[in-house]
């Protein structure tokens, strides 16, 4: 309690000072009344051997009255007004403090609320009880769900808990569930024996402790019950506070693992069904195709086989036949999306690529492809292995995108006269012994698109493809060779061109027609 200075009773102007004339006209007595520094605050100076009374206002003297008479009611009188006065105060003093306590409660509650963060909870809860509670040290530690460890969220002044106390049920203060007050020196054996408190209070929620908030006193200074229920208070908004955020937390992570997941697994599929595909059917996942989307679009289809596979794959294990392929369409397929088109299915030693905006693009890719092959043919040979010799046909017409199957197994499958021609074009290139071949469908719309002049073509004439009815223009592009094969095919092409038209004009030498005959 606030100890009462006599001056604040006793003054000019003050309604004690009447009280104090009563008394000594009914008393009919000089007296003096004087304060603990022994200032003369009513009546004249007391006489040395003057009788004195003391005045108390319950924390001890605060002066005292002098005089010759019995002043023991006047003294008693002013005690019990001081201790009033010091009553009233105190009063004033714990009204003070209690809304310092609910403002700062309220203020606390808003703050969590702007807040998911658990550390930045626990370093609130510091930061808003250092207001209130002195100490040298505090800190906040919590225990993971799945953790057998506390882990300190915040940590405020000096350090007083060490990593071997921070496994559950080796402090006390973090693992018991209770709040209380006690001797640090009890808690902390190697804590310097300076008469310091430890504070402490449980972060609970229904159905766990989480932890506890721990203040470590200032030396000298006791806590009091006070303090502990207004410690309990933080740490109960604060435990709830903290468990929804490591709820939030939580959630969150399991949530990126699944999306993680599905990204994932969306990678996953679109190995196996291009994302070129399903964007075609109308759909963005796999998920969301159905049995019977399809679409018709007009499309460059490529085919492109490894000739004399089978003798190549007669030389080598199964193993290393198997990572040959592997090898061979990791080089391959890049280039293919490199030019936007897609890997629509990898046939073992072929491959059978879509390009849905122009042949342009399939004829880019087929070349690049070629010399990325010459490259990887100069490795192989200098290995001392067979060099791999590839054939490849471009056709360019209407196709079929869709989903096949029945009700428990679907797959994606293009259907169209487009793809069958580009095969049988492929198949050319062994009779031809050429690398590219394209149709005269392909090379016109190439033509369209102001490209054909930046490519070197032969024609071969026309060709009676299996399958089709009418026969179909055929072309070489050569720009794929080696270099030494196209300066030959370039230096001769108006001498290849001259002979292919005697040849389908049947313009031949008449010694060869009487030698045949």
């Amino acid at each position: 309690m606030e100890k009462i200075r006599l001056k604040s009773l006793v003054g000019k102007e003050k309604p004690v000072l009447e009280l104090l004339d009563k008394f000594r006209q009914t008393l009919r007595e000089e007296f003096s009344v004087v304060d603990d520094q022994g200032k003369v605050l009513f009546g004249p100076s007391p006489s040395a051997d003057a009788f004195r009374f003391p005045i108390h206002d319950g924390n001890g003297p605060i002066g005292y009255v002098a005089g010759n008479g019995d002043l023991e009611l006047v003294a008693a009188t002013l005690s019990q007004l001081a201790q009033k006065e010091a009553e009233r105060r105190q009063v004033g003093t714990e009204v003070l403090n209690l809304y310092r306590e609910i403002n700062l409660i309220y203020n606390y509650s808003g703050k969590l609320a702007e807040t998911i963060n658990p550390q930045e909870i626990a370093e609130m809860a510091l930061q808003e009880a250092s207001h209130m509670i002195r100490f040298e040290g505090g800190l906040v530690a919590v225990l993971p769900e799945d953790g057998q460890d506390f882990v300190v969220f915040a940590q405020s002044g000096v350090s007083f808990i060490t990593p071997d106390l921070l496994p559950s049920g080796a402090f006390l203060p973090l693992s018991s569930g209770q709040s209380d007050i006690a001797y640090a020196e009890t808690l902390l054996p190697g804590a310097p024996p300076r008469g310091q408190s430890l504070l402490y209070a449980s972060l609970k929620v229904k159905h766990r402790v989480l932890g506890a908030i721990v203040l470590l006193s200032e030396p000298g200074q006791t806590y009091t019950a006070p303090d502990l229920k207004l410690l309990n208070t933080f740490a109960l908004q604060s435990a709830a506070a903290i468990e929804s955020a490591l709820l939030f937390e939580k959630n969150i992570r399991e949530a990126k693992a699944r999306e993680e997941a599905l990204r994932r697994l969306h990678e996953a599929t679109t190995k196996f069904v291009p994302f070129e595909f399903l964007r075609a059917l109308g759909r963005e996942t796999i998920t969301e195709v159905q049995l019977g989307d399809y679409k018709e679009q007009e499309v460059t289809v490529l085919f492109s086989d490894i000739r004399d596979y089978t003798r190549l794959a007669e030389s080598m294990t199964p193993e290393d036949n198997f990572r040959f392929v592997n090898a061979y369409n990791g080089r391959m397929g890049p280039i293919i999306q490199q030019c936007r088109g897609f890997v629509n299915q990898y046939l073992g030693d072929g491959i059978m690529a879509i390009f849905p905006f122009n042949p342009f693009d399939a004829l880019e890719a087929a070349i690049a492809m070629h010399r990325n092959l010459l490259e990887y043919n100069k490795l192989r040979k200098i290995d001392g292995r067979a060099l791999v010799k590839v054939g490849m046909g471009l056709h360019t017409g209407p196709l079929i995108m869709g989903i096949i199957g029945d009700q428990r197994r679907l797959d994606a499958a293009t259907i169209a006269d487009t793809v069958n021609t580009a095969s049988r074009i492929e198949s050319l290139t062994k009779h031809y012994g050429a690398r590219i071949l394209l149709s005269e469908d392909s090379l016109r719309l190439i033509s369209h698109t102001s490209g054909q002049a930046d490519f070197r073509f032969r024609y071969l004439g026309k060709v009676q493809v299996k399958g089709k009815l009418d026969a179909l223009g055929i072309y070489e592009c050569y720009d794929g060779d080696p270099p030494e094969q196209i300066e030959a095919k370039t230096a001769s092409a108006s001498a290849f061109a001259d002979g292919v038209e005697a040849y389908f004009q049947k313009n031949f030498p008449h010694h060869e027609l009487k030698r045949k005959k």
